[in-house]
């Protein structure tokens, strides 16, 4: 199972993409997913959903939501349970790194910051170094423009 939060949030598992499901429960699962591995306590995710402004039944309300994107997630091929209800009656979602397209993209980042700075690069030349760690060839221009002259 792969997550992608980076555009619109999306749920893929074997090559296809499967339903993330209305826009609560894409927005739990991203919360979640951005949190992956911590316990985010059930007021935690119920401020960051309805933004100070929650329904009546916030606690059932909330719950149903996590109930229905469990079971999205088990028809996506969830075996494990990737959501857990903690002791304190917070949430986890133990989903690893490269798993999720925004943590693959922060590792991808560091590595070329890290990368171009041991080669002595400019942060110009992070691009490059982000593209090697994603495994994309970018072509570098044969000559470019700085300030009115060629550079090779």
């Amino acid at each position: 199972m792969y997550f992608r939060l980076l555009g619109p949030v999306e749920i893929w598992q074997g090559g296809r993409r499967v339903p993330a499901g209305p826009l609560k429960e894409q927005c739990i699962l991203a919360i979640l997913l951005m949190e992956s591995g911590l316990t985010i306590s059930a007021q935690t995710v119920a401020d960051r959903l309805w933004d100070g402004d929650p329904p009546a039944a916030e606690r059932e309300t909330l719950q149903a939501y996590i109930s229905r994107l469990r079971s999205r997630l088990r028809k996506a091929g969830d075996s494990v349970g990737l959501i857990r209800t903690s002791q304190a009656g917070g949430y986890v979602l133990d989903a690893p790194p490269d798993l999720v397209d925004v943590r693959r993209f922060d590792h991808a980042v560091s590595g070329a910051r890290a990368a171009t700075a041991s080669e002595g690069g400019t942060y110009r030349d992070v691009r490059y170094g982000f593209a090697r760690r994603c495994g994309v060839r970018l072509n570098r221009p044969t000559g470019w423009r700085r300030r009115g002259a060629l550079v090779r």
